[in-house]
């Protein structure tokens, strides 16, 4: 067991891998910012950020490869992040504002959920090979399953998160599984447009505070609470 800090009063935990490797966050000296931080070997490393004043580790693969979300130079948007080789990517949005990265597989690809243009709802994404792709494009079209955030990618790009169901009128969300297709024809890409359906007041709620706070399994204050 540890327990440590990047020199300030607490950290989190939200990531491990079978290595026994972890990421999350902690506070640095004097408690002047939260840093998404990867524990290896004994020590705690500061991840940094992408320029702002916190950064946040959530999910972590077997090379060690960290994503989570970043604050930018504004100190009031978050972008998801892949922290690999020494270094933290930007990994952008899906034309919103903010966006968090929550999965990540042995390949170094990433889910999580991203605001989109206008940020009228937030959609689910899949970071791979350099882009950021909106879910929802890959989605079958005959499917009533609007995806709303992506938690986690397994080694076979089998990903999990939760959806809002078009034909509904409730505020459930619901969980879903995406699996992709394995040899045979191709299926052709969605071409229609993805409908801007109208997320449950209380969905939107629930996946803004994770892109930002990841408030769904925050434990601690976020930063700038008051510290009591």
């Amino acid at each position: 067991m540890f327990g440590g800090t990047l020199g300030g009063t607490y950290s989190y935990g939200y990531g491990i891998n079978a290595s026994g490797q972890v990421t999350g966050y902690a506070l640095t000296s004097g408690n002047s910012a939260q840093h998404a931080f990867l524990y290896s070997g004994g020590s705690m490393q500061d991840l940094g950020t992408l320029g702002g004043i916190a950064s946040y580790g959530y999910g972590i693969n077997a090379s060690g490869q960290v994503t989570g979300a970043a604050y930018t130079t504004s100190n009031t948007i978050q972008h998801a992040f892949l922290y690999s080789g020494g270094s933290m990517r930007d990994l952008g949005t899906l034309g919103g504002t903010n966006s968090g990265g929550f999965g990540i597989n042995t390949s170094g690809q990433v889910v999580g959920s991203s605001d989109i243009t206008g940020n009228s709802t937030s959609h689910a994404f899949l970071y791979s090979a350099g882009s950021m792709v909106d879910l929802n494009t890959l989605n079958h079209s005959g499917s009533s399953l609007f995806l709303n955030d992506a938690e986690t990618i397994d080694d076979l790009g089998i990903i999990a998160g939760y959806a809002s169901d078009q034909t509904q009128t409730t505020n459930a969300a619901l969980a879903f599984v995406a699996i992709p297709r394995f040899g045979g024809a191709a299926q052709p890409a969605r071409t229609e447009a993805v409908p801007r359906v109208a997320m449950p007041d209380s969905l939107r709620t629930l996946v803004q505070q994770k892109i930002r706070t990841r408030g769904a399994r925050r434990i601690g204050p976020a930063f700038g609470d008051s510290q009591k």
